[in-house]
């Protein structure tokens, strides 16, 4: 499934995140393509999470957010 286009189109008819199988959106309807995140036009809004960051920083981050959540 994870090199077979065809195959991860079954699997993303069931599950809607067929990952990046090149090809997958040459068998999908466009419709359904267009909704899952590894759409071409999806994968340009994402970002990638700073994990060293918010391990550094989550202390008083987690404290900020508490205060402005309770305000």
């Amino acid at each position: 499934m994870i090199t077979n286009a065809e195959r991860a189109v079954q699997f993303a008819s069931m599950v809607p995140y067929p990952g990046l199988v090149k090809g997958i959106y040459d068998h999908l309807p466009e419709e359904k393509g267009a909704s899952m995140p590894t759409h071409p036009d999806n994968v340009a809004n994402q970002f990638v999470t700073d994990a060293v960051f918010w391990g550094k920083n989550i202390g008083p981050l987690k404290e900020r957010w508490e205060d402005w959540i309770l305000e």
